[in-house]
């Protein structure tokens, strides 16, 4: 075998090893039964992989939801960086990628909380290997309280060049950044893993890929339809849309048309998604778009043996497992029984 045949197999063999501490529906239930912050932060802590993304906290931190949070997510990425070193070895088409996504999950995370330093649960914590390896100083990034900071804190990269026409003549409502930014990471994605694969193994990866950023465009018309009709001729106009897209012109302008949100969902049936509108009448209508990208990340990670594709479904998992968990923290805040919290989850 070549050393890009061997470093391949090294890190699909890396990404089914680390698969074996994702967390089963069992520990989802113990952890909806906690009785309050504190015993679901020991369970983590003591019962779970969890305990390494306490290390270096200090036991002295009173543990909120933010924290909780934080700890979870901070989780994914130290999941993530064993990854990257591996994938380090295969040319970097998979590291660059993963890196590329944190980096615009950084500055999302910024423009969300705009003209706050508080920092949101992404970015406390964070591994040392994603706090350095940015490509713009991300400790600026951090302290960035308004547009021209923020500019300022991702200059002379991508991110700048992308914002920059839109972020300085006025202040848009955030789907419009996010869009760029997203439609940025999985066509610059795509394209570079396009010129790094085989044939047969850049069509499962850009499928895959084309995936993910049509449930962002299907998630952004659904909410339109669903909460706020009032402002739906204006807000369709910032509808997310990539050149990856499975959707053909016809069947986006009907899923723009439909007259409501069951309207929306049954135009579903038409298109490459029809699996969306049986997903959206089960009991996890609210969350239709994330228990759809799992399941397919869930059947293709059990059934590829293409080294890339593998690691992008399992950061999907990953991700899946920490939006599972930050469920349970918002439903123990809540105090919701443990059987309303399970039912809400993605699995």
């Amino acid at each position: 075998m070549s050393i890009k045949g061997l470093s391949s197999g090294a890190l699909f063999a890396k990404v089914k090893a680390c698969s074996t501490e994702l967390l089963s529906e069992e520990d989802y239930i113990k952890a909806s039964s906690c009785s309050d912050l504190s015993d679901f932060a020991s369970f983590l802590k003591n019962k779970t992989p969890y305990a390494k993304a306490f290390d270096g906290i200090g036991s002295s931190v009173r543990m909120t939801r933010l924290h909780l949070e934080s700890v979870i997510k901070r989780m994914t990425l130290m999941r993530m960086e064993k990854i990257i070193r591996y994938a380090s070895l295969t040319d970097d088409y998979v590291s660059d990628y993963f890196m590329m996504k944190h980096e615009t999950e950084c500055i999302i995370s910024r423009l969300r909380q705009h003209g706050e330093y508080t920092l949101d649960s992404y970015l406390m914590y964070m591994p040392d290997g994603f706090f350095t390896g940015t490509s713009f100083d991300l400790k600026a990034l951090e302290h960035a309280t308004d547009t021209a900071s923020i500019l300022k804190a991702i200059e002379k990269t991508r991110y700048r060049e992308i914002l920059a026409p839109i972020l300085e003549k006025h202040e848009p409502g955030r789907w419009i950044p996010e869009n760029l930014l997203y439609r940025n990471l999985y066509e610059t994605g795509a394209a570079n893993f396009k010129k790094k694969l085989n044939a047969a193994d850049y069509e499962g990866v850009e499928e895959l890929l084309s995936m993910l950023s049509d449930m962002i465009t299907v998630n952004n018309i659904y909410r339109i339809k669903k909460y706020y009709p009032d402002s739906e001729e204006a807000m369709l106009l910032s509808i997310f849309s990539s050149s990856l897209t499975r959707f053909s012109n016809s069947q986006l302008s009907g899923l723009k048309r439909a007259t409501n949100a069951k309207e929306f969902t049954d135009r579903l049936l038409d298109t490459k998604y029809k699996e969306l509108s049986s997903l959206f009448n089960s009991p996890c209508g609210a969350l239709f778009t994330k228990q759809y990208i799992y399941n397919v990340c869930k059947k293709r990670f059990i059934r590829t043996n293409n080294a890339a594709l593998s690691a992008l479904c399992y950061s999907r998992l990953v991700n899946n497992e920490a939006d599972n968990l930050i469920s349970i923290t918002e439903g123990i805040c809540a105090e919701t029984e443990p059987e309303r919290i399970c039912a809400m989850l993605i699995k």
